[in-house]
This record gives C-alpha cells, structure tokens and sequence, in this order.
C-alpha cells in the first residue's frame, strides 16, 4: 500500500497530542488487498500501477495485544483507503475502552506511517494523507491457507485467493515486502471480490487485482509499520 499516492483527503480527527508515551503491543494475522496489479508494484518500493493511486482495504486479527493496560486480545480492526482518506474500522465487540484504546492505536499506526512516508509534523501533513473517521462494526476475518474471508460490518469486504507456487500446492511468499512490516514472508495472493463503501464517501471496488496475507509482530518502538 502506497500511501504517498493512496490518501486524499486530510482530516482534524484526532488532531490532539499523539499518546507516543503509552506503551502497545500487538502480534496478529493481518490480510490486505488493494486496487494495484499483480503483484503490487508498491511493495517493491516503486509506484502504484497500472493507476496513479494505490486503494487498500485492510484486516486484522490481534492474537495478543495491549494498549497501556488495556488488553486487545481476541479483538479484530480494519482500514480501508480510497479517495476520501483513512476509515478506522473497530471491532463492535470491544469495550467502550478497548473501543478507544484501539482508536488511539489506529491513530500511532497512521502516524508511523505519516513518518516512514517523510512527514515529521503533523502541520506538515501534505493534504490527502488523512484519517476521514472510525467506525464501530462487526468484523468477520478468516483464513485456511488457501483463502481469506473479510467483512466490514455492512460496508463490505473482500475475499481473496492465495498464488500458488509453480509445486501447485505451496503459496508464493514475498521475504521483504516494503510497504507492509510483516514479521515472516507474507503470502501473496489475488482478490476474488473487494468492495466497500462509508459514509465518509470512501467507495473501493476492483477484481484480480493484488493481496496479501500474513502475520505482524508491532510495537510503539517499531520504527516502521505501514508505508
């Protein structure tokens, strides 16, 4: 996911001091497809293609994870990008703290990404790198080594298949992805379905276009989470 193409639309949410100091940790499953090629010329570094921009929906799992003394095991979030901006989708089964801790931590996450893309003040966010809103929603994310399955509330989701390697049974992986820090080779993989629409006017939809699948291992000391 290129976010310096991706994002166009900055926003004041959250526009309070970043809680840098709370410390967080979360180990999960993360999938992600976005509106690029096979594969997507971003996670190598380069520019979106065959389009200008890079459109991404994106789900995870938090295995085990913390936000200060707020556990997040168990919970799922998800992001999805198109032209209006960021939409942080959280897991309608968390606590009225879990809700807001895990707001916070979507906004470390966008702020980390703000920093590995060049922004060093959030006065010198370009416009279009922005958080257009948070959503509480049902979250389904599954997966059995050969496919994945999400959905965002009522506003979408994708479905997706994993490549298969020339064995005709093994994922291909990729060992360094650059825009995404996955703690192992991630699978990559091809959306069957991606849509998804918000009341922030987001609306996403493509085919055939790139996936990827794989685990994360984050903390408020990782230098680098998103690109």
């Amino acid at each position: 996911m290129n976010l310096k193409s991706a994002l166009l639309c900055i926003s004041t949410l959250w526009a309070g001091t970043l809680s840098a100091q709370t410390p967080w940790h979360i180990k999960g499953v993360l999938s992600e497809v976005c509106s690029c090629s096979i594969p997507c010329t971003c996670n190598f570094g380069q520019n979106p293609s065959p389009n200008g921009f890079c459109w991404a929906l994106v789900a995870t799992t938090i295995e085990h994870g913390n936000y200060g003394k707020t556990k997040l095991d168990g919970l799922k979030f998800g992001v999805a990008v198109g032209e209006k901006g960021f939409t942080i989708v959280v897991d309608a089964k968390a606590t009225p703290e879990q809700s807001e801790a895990m707001k916070k931590l979507g906004e470390e996450l966008w702020w980390k990404a703000m920093q590995a893309n060049g922004v060093r003040a959030k006065l010198d966010v370009p416009q279009g790198l922005g958080i257009v809103g948070c959503i509480s929603a049902p979250i389904e994310h599954t997966f059995d080594g050969r496919s994945n399955h999400v959905r965002l509330g009522d506003m979408g989701g994708f479905d997706t298949e994993f490549l298969i390697g020339i064995d005709g049974k093994t994922p291909i992986t990729l060992g360094n992805n650059w825009s995404i820090n996955f703690s192992k080779p991630n699978v990559k993989g091809k959306a069957v379905k991606a849509r998804f629409s918000d009341k922030f006017g987001n609306a996403v939809e493509f085919d055939g276009t790139n996936a990827n699948h794989g685990t994360i291992d984050w903390n408020d000391k990782t230098p680098v989470c998103f690109r």
